[in-house]
């Protein structure tokens, strides 16, 4: 699945002067391409295009484009900010085929004919756009989206990129998106940069092309639209766009489905691990309602988050556990962390204890909504509610004669004070009706006082679900104290 759009702020105008567009950020390249003929200007970088035979111009998008033909394209010669390699990277450009007659190069970086030089390719293959990744003399192949159809004397807007964090090929076309998993990882290699044709001149473009770029990192939705929409060089002229707050990454970790919310925000270094509740999976970021204050507060202010689905509804068992730690290797070798913190709801209380008491994982601070902290209580009592789900995790027998042996070490209050060193903290209500605030909350609170450096309960207010146990401010302060 490939990244999906996030809940947006939107940027405005500061002192009643447009913007700098955020889309400047780790740009590499930008050619008009208005020149009427000869070498093309790179207008943000130093990459000037040069001409190989006869480049004229006719009308593009903008102002002026580059009309190519047999023999007739632009080339740059490899540098550090055109390479690639394992990284994120965005191109695009606007092309307006007059045949499609066979496959033509929008643009590529490498020459065709040595394929060990090739990196990446963006052309059009009969009527579909299509999106190389090579590696190693052979390529991924994405084609765009067979609902967009590629006619003749018409103009369409083309946008390429690389997630790293999915591990994902995107490719754009008319903002409609196609996705693929990345089979292919490019080195940073010294081939040529070629519009219009690969380096070379094999398999030229006959049309025009506008308005090509290359950025080495990917843009977020907000941002392709801008690019699609606004005036150029990126001066924020029609920059008042609705602007991602995160990007949103499906993957499945040793088997299990895993959501990274990435914040578009710059990155705090702390990773928060969500433990879901009853009936949430992965997705619980996104699909309870309650969360979205809290989850917008912690990704405008730089954190990334991520949830498991953990054996659905697991009850702390070791495999979730299990779990939460290749999660956490996982996110460990797609980011640069510098904390980690857990948040756990209801259930998911059981799982965010045990993986602290479990220590894999370097968890800096815990904090709990209505979190279980007691599977005894649970198991024992909601007049016998969840019993049979616990058995199930814990494959106890149906009398529960072996319940003690089958949960030994996963019941946070069972557990010696001493593994319990972090700061904690609770948020639960006495009128709570389904996991009882002095039973779990108050207990868990009494029994870990003595070893951590803070912990304490907040008073809410109301049933399980209540909104008063969301409490962003809050719970940023305390993630900051951490």
């Amino acid at each position: 699945m490939g990244l999906r759009r996030g809940r947006y702020l939107v940027t405005g105008v500061l002192g009643g002067a447009a913007a700098q567009s955020t889309l400047l950020t780790d740009l590499s390249s930008f050619w008009t391409l208005d020149e009427a003929s000869g070498n093309r200007a790179d207008s943000h970088g130093t990459n000037t295009l040069a001409e190989t035979g006869t480049v004229t111009s006719a009308a593009g998008v903008h102002s002026n484009a580059g009309v190519f033909s047999n023999g007739n394209y632009l080339t740059c010669a490899s540098d550090a900010t055109l390479q690639t390699g394992d990284i994120d990277f965005t191109f695009a450009a606007r092309i307006y085929p007059t045949t499609l007659t066979g496959t033509h190069i929008i643009a590529g970086k490498g020459n065709a004919a040595d394929l060990a030089t090739m990196e990446w390719a963006v052309y059009v293959e009969g009527t579909r756009v299509r999106f190389d990744l090579w590696q190693s003399s052979a390529a991924r192949a994405l084609y765009s989206d067979a609902s967009i159809t590629v006619e003749v004397d018409t103009w369409y807007d083309v946008i390429a990129w690389v997630n790293t964090v999915e591990n994902k090929m995107h490719l754009e076309v008319n903002g409609v998106d196609e996705t693929a998993d990345r089979t292919k990882i490019p080195a940073a290699l010294g081939g040529v940069l070629a519009v219009g044709a690969y380096g070379g001149g094999f398999f030229p473009f006959i049309g025009r092309i506008d308005d090509v770029t290359f950025a080495k990192r990917k843009w977020t939705t907000g941002e392709r639209a801008e690019w699609r929409n606004s005036t150029y060089p990126f001066d924020g002229s029609a920059s008042q766009y609705p602007a991602d707050l995160y990007d949103r990454a499906n993957v499945t970790i040793s088997g299990q489905a895993t959501m990274y919310l990435v914040p578009t925000a710059p990155q705090n270094g702390t990773l928060v691990v969500y433990h879901h509740g009853v009936g949430e999976n992965e997705d619980a970021w996104l699909a309870d309602t309650l969360k979205d204050t809290v989850r917008d507060a912690l990704l405008a202010d730089g954190y990334i988050l991520a949830g498991s689905n953990a054996h659905d509804e697991n009850w702390g068992n070791a495999a979730s556990v299990a779990d939460y730690n290749a999660l956490y290797a996982d996110a460990a070798a797609r980011f640069t962390l510098t904390k980690v913190m857990f948040l756990s709801q209801s259930m998911g209380g059981l799982s965010g204890l045990n993986c602290v008491v479990d220590s894999t994982i370097p968890v800096a601070g815990w904090a709990g909504i209505y979190p279980v902290c007691s599977l005894a209580d649970m198991f024992a009592n909601n007049a016998g509610a969840y019993a049979a789900a616990i058995r199930a995790a814990y494959g106890i027998a149906a009398d529960g004669s072996d319940y003690a042996a089958k949960t030994a070490g996963c019941d946070p209050l069972l557990v010696a004070a001493t593994e319990y060193t972090i700061p904690m903290r609770f948020y639960a209500s006495a009128a709570d009706t389904v996991v009882g605030k002095t039973a779990n909350s108050d207990a868990m609170s009494a029994h870990v006082a003595d070893n951590t450096p803070e912990e304490s309960v907040v008073v809410c207010s109301g049933d399980h679900g209540d909104p008063s146990h969301f409490q962003p401010s809050d719970l940023i302060a305390f993630f900051e104290r951490c």
